[in-house]
């Protein structure tokens, strides 16, 4: 699988490296669902905290820009049952409620995070790699060309590091999680880091875990009783962990693969990917056939089956499945924006299309609202000649998610406008108009 581009974010402190963000509706779900206890405990909505990946093979995860975690693929893969996962978001969540980043470094640019997120995080490499033949269900990485964010691996004071493990242990205590798998986690890191410093130095710089820290687990322990779907949790754990197991092409550090390739069903799952990458399809096909006949109501399995079908060139079957997704998945809104790239990409008929902007206008309230999905609509609009929509969506995307304060940026915004009010003045179409007005407002 060709990987398109990458955004990159480059440690100014200590380390010097670059890494990139990704994309994949069944992890992202993944981790929203884990959290859901835990941020209920803590007061919050399941969207008032943001997960984003990174590809990257160290145990880290870290917040920035605000209720922004991050985590990487090799907290996932290292961690041996959700429980592990818990403790460390339930940390990191400590850090966002302690205003921890706020009173670390005020001078942030909040500005420059927000937008590299809203610009790259959407499935904009479904318009433009054919490799990808439209979706985004496998680990795939995304990129804006010239737009560089920073940031800074925070070495959070040991009073902030405290402060983050109490409220996590109260996250935990109140929402009955047990403790017992970020003590674990903890434990097999500070094992590690005696083995492989390079790869896990990132996490022992912003996560110090002193003897101290290590009593306080132990002496604050949370025995938990919250079975909150504890097998279902764990069965997809390990089929995530097989994906990523495929994608890191079995060069990890830290996943037990023979649970994964003892069990039939996590062991197709790893097949699967392995074979999309290798580009053989005809047996990837093969095993997620297999896997749908194991279990034909999970909307992932559906939506790797409708990405191979797309590489085989069946867009009929590539549907037919896109839909089985959306509908065992309750409407995923990320597998809703793939589904609405989909069909701009790859139908040019007016119901496809329009059946496509419904979809994406629907997305602009949630957390899919981004760059992306109006660059999408942009190109729906000109298969349908709307050119009035099409200038709209595209200043919009300029205003909301751009510097405005650019030269260039604002030329384009005022170029547009001068555009759009000549076809305006010949179509009084009263939406685009109002939508104009607001974004004078803004400007």
């Amino acid at each position: 699988m060709r990987l398109i581009v990458a955004l990159i974010f480059y440690c100014t402190s200590f380390y010097s490296f670059a890494f990139e963000l990704v994309r994949d509706a069944e992890i992202e779900e993944y981790l929203y669902d884990v959290s859901k206890p835990i941020f209920y405990a803590a007061g919050l909505k399941k969207d008032s905290v943001n997960f984003y990946l990174v590809k990257e093979n160290s145990i880290n995860a870290f917040v920035y820009g605000g209720s922004n975690i991050f985590v990487h693929t090799g907290l996932i893969e290292s961690s041996d049952t959700p429980n592990m996962l818990q403790g460390v978001i339930a940390h990191e969540l400590g850090h966002i409620m302690g205003a921890h980043l706020v009173k670390m470094q005020p001078q942030l640019s909040k500005a420059l995070a927000t937008y590299a997120i809203a610009t790259l995080l959407g499935v904009g490499i479904l318009a433009t790699d054919s490799s990808m033949s439209g979706t985004n269900a496998a680990i795939a990485s995304t990129m804006l060309g010239q737009h560089i964010a920073e940031r800074q691996f925070l070495s959070f004071s040991r009073t902030q590091e405290a402060e983050a493990d109490r409220y996590a242990m109260l996250f935990l205590k109140k929402s009955e999680i047990s403790s017992n798998g970020m003590l674990e986690l903890f434990k097999k890191l500070d094992s590690m880091q005696k083995k492989f410093v390079k790869e896990i130095d990132q996490y022992s710089v912003t996560h110090p875990l002193s003897t101290q820290r290590f009593d306080y687990f132990i002496n604050n322990h949370v025995v938990g009783k919250n079975s909150y779907d504890e097998k279902f949790l764990l069965e997809r754990h390990r089929f995530i962990q097989a994906k990523i197991l495929a994608y890191s092409n079995n060069n990890t550090l830290y996943t037990n693969s023979n649970e994964i390739f003892a069990n039939e069903k996590y062991k197709l799952y790893y097949l699967v990917y392995k074979s999309i990458l290798e580009n053989n399809n005809a047996q990837a096909l093969n095993f997620v056939q297999k896997l749908l006949k194991i279990n034909n109501k999970n909307p992932f399995f559906h939506e790797t089956a409708s990405m191979i079908y797309i590489k085989l060139n069946n867009l009929f079957k590539a549907k037919e499945h896109f839909k089985k997704a959306l509908e065992y998945s309750k409407n995923n809104i990320f597998l809703k924006h793939e589904f609405a790239s989909f069909l701009i990409k790859n139908f040019n008929d007016a119901q496809n299309i329009n059946n496509a902007i419904f979809i994406l206008e629907s997305l602009k309230n949630t957390n899919e609202a981004n760059a992306v999905l109006y660059q999408n609509l942009q190109i729906a609009y000109k298969k349908l000649n709307m050119e009035d929509y099409y200038l709209i969506s595209r200043i919009e995307e300029i205003v909301l998610f751009g510097d405005i304060k650019k030269q260039e940026n604002k030329l384009s915004v005022n170029n547009l406008i001068t555009q759009l009010e000549i076809i305006l003045k010949n179509n009084n179409n009263n939406v685009v108009m109002e939508r104009l007005k607001r974004i004078k407002q803004i400007l």
